[in-house]
């Protein structure tokens, strides 16, 4: 929690700020109805975001998507409106904990969480993410999903919130600066420029999740500099099960078409968990491990409450102004969530009707006047932001402002602040190219402002490659010479050719991969080794005794006995039994095979002896 002096609208009383970034703020907060105060939870846009009709629109259209969901596991707004020229969405607060207060738990008391743990809460997330990817028409994409968004009550209910926010691309490319946390759960292709994300972006940010959530705290140091690649490596070394392994790798993998789907992400995880046994009960877990609740939360009497306070809410100039929306939540069971329940006929019918329509509209307006009408509102008297329009040659390289912070990735659109001296500064950089010195515009009116960088391709010279496998601990060559164990770091390589670089490992099949490396730069190799089926010393077996003799080895019958019956058997220890169907007597011995050798055992059923011919030829 940061601190935040109060705000008071009167009937609307915001106490403490939990979080803030350059264009939302987080509260608790009270709806002070004439028969009670109701704690809630509060999300505004601010300034200059909020003077941005297009911004106001897109979360106003988000919020009522979002209400439009059936799923329990979806923390839903309750009422969007706008206070004081400020959007403000409020929401139901339970008494429940934040899952990065179970994280920053785990940390503390120095126990990593447990996978099933892990697995157990991300289960409720796959299921609704799962549920609103299928949707008729347009998929639902979180497209901003972190711990902070993940919340746990005393019952072990998961919900997810923050869907309003992630539908502002200009909110996830703020996240894509170096050191903002949001960095590590957003995709790579989400680095794209007003990009609309897809599903499999949700699929990485899920999986991202699940490695925050096995080293919390391990990693926090680093794990804004490392990749996900290397976060899996360190894991790989704890003992974690190696199939939950692969399902989370699965989910990062840096091409959005080798993730799986939120469905089979959800089949995967629940297959898991019920395969080995693992399944927990997450109510008693979460009690035994998580802090102890603010006080305003422990007050907290859910969604309900807060809509009757809000009912009861006079609607005058100063509160909720252009309030457009209160909705009582739906009481829905998990099973079946996300299935279309029906219209209900009447007046809750045309309202649904009459608010799509209105959604598309609005939406339809809203492109035009992004399309044609964006830079005059960003240059309206007294703004100090500006479009932009970056292209490079060849495209794809890194935009950046002074200081570091990331914009995107060219081609790319997006409103920049001005400098004090009306001009705008970026920087470009691409893997494999020479970074061309940083260019300077000036703004001049609402004209878009654009920039071209023309990239040369760096002269092949001195290249490093930095091998990781999967898991860790293969022996590496790289052209044939053996270097060291995974991961290692081979410096003395050269990008002019190519290099075969080559893992072998006990246990597992051998590795290689051939790669191109960039001069002047660390190469990634990360090689995923796949395991041997295991190999099963084999010897042989013969026991002479009665003719047709039933011969059983470890309780499994392998046939008649017999000079000629000769029968390959695992070496180890085995127990041997020999059955006389004509007179019902048995016998028992116990024996070593050796491996590549025949074991030959005689037994008289009169004398009730075993012997094992010398040397155990045959």
């Amino acid at each position: 929690m940061i601190s935040a002096a109060r705000v008071d609208y009167g009937h609307f009383l915001l106490k403490d700020c939990i979080s803030q970034s350059a264009i939302f703020d987080f509260w608790y907060g009270e709806v002070r109805a004439p028969q009670a105060y109701v704690p809630c939870m509060v999300r505004r846009l601010l300034p200059p975001y909020s003077q941005g009709p297009e911004y106001v629109q897109i979360l106003r259209a988000r919020c009522r998507d979002i209400q439009a969901v059936r799923h329990p596991c979806m923390r839903r707004p309750l009422e969007f409106g706008v206070i004081d020229s400020i959007p403000h969405a409020v929401f139901g607060l339970e008494p429940c904990w934040n899952l990065d207060d179970l994280c920053a738990a785990h940390f503390k008391s120095h126990r990593p969480m447990p996978p099933e743990i892990a697995a157990s809460l991300v289960l409720p997330i796959a299921h609704l993410l799962a549920s609103v990817h299928a949707r008729p028409g347009a998929p639902l994409v979180h497209g901003a999903i972190q711990p902070s968004a993940v919340w746990i009550d005393r019952g072990g209910m998961v919900r997810v919130s923050d869907f309003e926010i992630g539908a502002l691309q200009e909110y996830v490319v703020r996240a894509l600066d170096q050191n903002d946390p949001l960095r590590q759960f957003v995709a790579p292709e989400r680095a794209l420029q007003w990009a609309r994300p897809g599903p499999a972006a949700d699929v990485f940010s899920t999986g991202a999740i699940l490695l925050d959530l096995l080293a919390p705290g391990r990693l926090t140091e680093v794990q804004l500099r490392i990749t996900h690649a290397e976060k899996l490596t360190v894991l790989g070394r704890t003992g974690l099960p190696e199939r939950f392994m692969r399902i989370v790798a699965a989910c990062v993998a840096p091409d959005p078409a080798r993730r799986p789907t939120m469905t089979n992400l959800h089949k995967a995880l629940k297959h898991w968990l019920e395969e080995t046994g693992r399944a927990v009960s997450l109510s008693a877990y979460v009690v035994g491990h998580a802090p102890p609740m603010p006080e305003l939360v422990e007050m907290a009497r859910g969604d309900d409450a807060v809509v009757r306070a809000l009912q009861e809410v006079p609607r005058d100039s100063s509160v909720f102004a252009e309030s457009t929306m209160t909705v009582s939540p739906a009481n829905d069971e998990l099973e079946g969530a996300g299935e279309d329940d029906g219209e209900r006929p009447g007046a809750a019918s045309l309202v649904r009707a009459f608010a799509i329509v209105a959604a598309v509209v609005v939406l339809a307006l809203v492109g035009y006047a992004f399309r044609g009408q964006l830079s005059s509102l960003l240059r309206a008297p007294g703004s100090n932001m500006a479009l932009v329009v970056v292209t490079s040659d060849p495209p794809g390289a890194t935009i950046t402002l002074p200081g570091g912070k990331t914009v995107g990735t060219a081609p790319l659109k997006v409103p920049l602040h001005v400098g004090d001296d009306g001009k705008v500064v970026l920087t470009a950089r691409l893997r494999g190219y020479e970074s061309p010195p940083p260019l300077s515009k000036s703004v001049k009116g609402a004209q878009a402002v654009e920039f071209h960088f023309r990239l040369e391709k760096r002269p092949p010279g001195p290249a490093t490659a930095r091998i990781i496998t999967i898991p860790p601990g293969a022996k590496i060559a790289v052209d044939g010479r053996t270097r060291g164990v995974s991961p290692i770091d081979v410096g003395d390589l050269h990008s002019a050719r190519p290099h075969q670089v080559t893992a072998k490992k006990k246990g597992y099949r051998t590795a290689r991969q051939t790669v191109t490396l960039v001069p002047g730069e660390i190469s990634e190799v990360i090689l995923d080794l796949e395991r041997t089926a295991p190999v099963t010393a084999m010897g042989q077996l013969v026991v002479v005794t009665y003719p047709n003799a039933r011969l059983l080895v470890d309780g499994r019958e392998l046939g008649p006995t017999g000079e000629e019956m000769v029968y390959p058997v695992a070496a180890g220890r085995r127990s041997i039994q020999v059955l006389d169907p004509a007179t019902g007597r048995e016998a028992s011995y116990v024996t070593v095979i050796r491996p590549g050798v025949t074991e030959v055992l005689e037994y008289a059923f009169g004398g009730d002896r075993w012997r094992a011919r010398a040397g155990g030829e045959y």
